[in-house]
């Protein structure tokens, strides 16, 4: 069951306008610039970073030497764009300089004193290492200079500082107002710095396409003007190869392989780089990142399919593989997930607060270490609870239990982590709010239960309560308004939601069609609008019950895109709730 209620700041009322109102409420400080086009007004300079002098040196000074570089990538799609623009920029202006990077083989972030070679004379962190004062000293104290770029929140009291360690972060600079970088972004301030300083031109735009993969990959707010304006720039003009691929294999998914707006990225290719970090092999990793970095390869592949001979060049072949291993990783899910729903089932887990999933490497169900975090967040879209999953690790003869932790925001329960914290049990909840790593003694799980099954009695996580924007009846239900908010789907994204719209709407038989091969998709024809459910043998099965009475109120909350199909233009709600109630007329006369 749903329940739906009107934002605190809703769109009022159907006038010319409303799409700029909507904007405004959500505290947009320049319309223009997302429904027009960004200005080069709205780009911050880099040299408002801290330390950006001092990085520049750094890097200037090992370029001329041509000294040995080595460079970390960090271990999420910002952390492989930003290694990428970084590793290109360089061999873009020093072709025959070496450079060595690491690629974690787990899901692991940072530096690892011990991968850094003998003999490099500079390493380069993007997308982390600020929050590594160890890390750093054992570089520092080897002879090697470490540059750091970085958008992670960090401790000034665990800031490591000497005059061999150079850390650029926008957290850390006061000048700097767009705390919603990525790395990507600030790798890329960075160059941008560097072409400015010593006058390369414009250099850095072949890879503004890096920087706003990056950038939307780590789920920035695209509200910041300096945000926006690079992602803008960067989908206008994709001339990274394989990002271009990765859009060209899904062009059936994508509204453009050319010039892709933020959901097309969001949606269709970061979670194909996700899945190859997650459950590709080093190999697989490596790869990727070989395709990401090589600007013009000229080999070729050749493999065979359904007994045909079929030539693929790098990109075509790294994206193609890239997406298999998504593929792979979307089976595995969903059969972990089968027998971990079995035993939430049978040990009626569900009725607590908060669901606690053991598992381990002698679990016929266990979650892949790789995809803790992915099944935690499903179990929670299934059961509506906040979801830990654990696997035993043995420190000084003691079992404790580390692993990740996902939650939702309700009333009264705005931070999962920091409920965690405040209880005392678990030993430790850090990352975000809803979304981090955690971890606590075997001996103490039972008591973490039962103190959320009393302090979190009264939030009933079982309801959804989605805030919509907007309320459509039968009598107001206006084509134009829905129209402009599909219209302008490209500006969509962190810190702009596609407006959520309620309809309640008193429909007939006639209205409702079940389609598509498999019969599983539910189209409602009415008022000029199709409201479309793809690939829902649930709610087709509904559908065709309620079809048996001659009025039906449909309550839908969905979101307005346009169809084009054979040349035509029409408005589409993507469905996400619905139900259906079959009503007596006579009951209504």
């Amino acid at each position: 069951m749903f329940k739906y209620q009107l934002k605190d700041s809703p769109i009022e009322e159907i006038q010319e306008g409303f799409m700029e109102d909507y904007l405004r409420r959500l505290g947009v400080s320049k319309i223009s610039s997302f429904l027009d086009s960004p200005e080069q007004e709205d780009e911050l300079d880099p040299f408002l970073l801290n330390d950006i002098e001092k990085g520049l040196s750094m890097l200037y000074k090992h370029l001329e030497l041509e000294n040995d570089i080595f460079l970390v990538v960090d271990s999420d799609v910002d952390g492989y764009s930003s290694a990428a623009i970084m590793y290109q920029f360089i061999k873009q202006i020093k072709p025959d300089i070496n450079i060595e990077y690491y690629i974690h083989p787990e899901k692991e972030h940072g530096i690892v004193p011990e991968t850094v070679p003998y003999g490099v004379a500079l390493a380069i962190v993007p997308d982390a290492g600020s929050n590594q004062y160890d890390e750093l000293q054992e570089l520092d104290e080897r002879g090697i200079e470490v540059l750091v770029l970085d958008h992670h929140l960090v401790d000034q009291i665990s800031l490591y500082k000497s005059d061999n360690v150079v850390i650029i972060n926008n957290q850390l600079s006061p000048k700097f107002t767009n705390k919603s970088s990525s790395g990507a972004g600030v790798v890329y301030k960075f160059i941008q710095a560097y072409c400015r300083r010593y006058k390369l031109g414009n250099l850095y735009e072949n890879y503004t396409d890096l920087a706003a993969l990056g950038i939307l990959s780590d789920m920035m707010l695209i509200t910041e003007l300096d945000n926006n304006y690079i992602i803008k720039k960067g989908l206008k003009n994709i001339k990274n190869k394989m990002f271009q691929a990765l859009l060209n294999k899904q062009s059936f998914s994508v509204s453009s392989t050319t010039q892709p707006n933020i959901i097309d990225v969001v949606f269709y290719v970061t979670p194909v780089i996700n899945g190859t970090i997650r459950m590709g092999t080093l190999a697989d990793k490596a790869n990727l990142f070989e395709a990401l970095v090589t600007p013009d390869s000229v080999f070729t592949f050749s493999r065979t399919w359904r007994d045909k001979e079929i030539i693929e060049n790098l990109y075509d072949k790294v994206a193609r593989e890239s997406y298999n291993i998504k593929e792979k990783q979307n089976r595995i899910t969903l059969k972990t997930m089968e027998g971990i729903c079995e035993v939430i089932e049978r040990e009626e887990l569900y009725k607590n607060q908060i669901i606690v999933y053991k598992t381990s490497k002698s679990n016929p169900n266990e979650v892949p270490k790789s995809l803790t975090g992915l099944v935690a967040m499903k179990i929670l879209q299934k059961y509506n609870r906040p979801t830990l999953i654990l696997r035993p690790v043995v420190e000084d003869n003691k079992t404790y239990f580390r692993g990740s932790g996902r939650g939702k925001k309700m009333e009264g329960f705005p931070s999962f982590k920091d409920y965690l914290t405040s209880s005392g049990i678990v030993d430790y909840a850090q990352g975000h709010d809803m979304a981090f790593g955690a971890g606590i003694e075997e001996s103490r799980i039972p008591s973490l239960v039962e103190h959320a099954n009393s302090t979190l009695a009264h939030i009933d996580f079982g309801t959804d309560t989605v805030d919509v924007d907007y309320i459509f009846t039968n009598d107001n239900l206006d084509t134009g308004m829905l129209y402009e908010f599909a219209k302008h789907i490209d500006i969509y994204g962190n810190g702009i939601p596609q407006p959520a719209f309620a309809f309640e709407l008193m429909l007939q038989p006639s209205n409702f069609n079940i389609i598509g091969k498999k019969k599983d998709t539910i189209k409602i024809s009415y008022g000029g609008v199709t409201f479309i459910k793809f690939r829902s043998s649930e709610w087709a099965e509904t559908v065709e019950y309620n079809n048996q009475f001659p009025l039906i109120k449909a309550t839908i909350i969905g979101r307005s895109q346009l169809n084009e199909f054979n040349g035509n233009v029409s408005t589409q709600i993507v469905i996400d709730h619905m139900n259906l109630e079959e009503l007596d007329v006579e009951s209504l006369i």
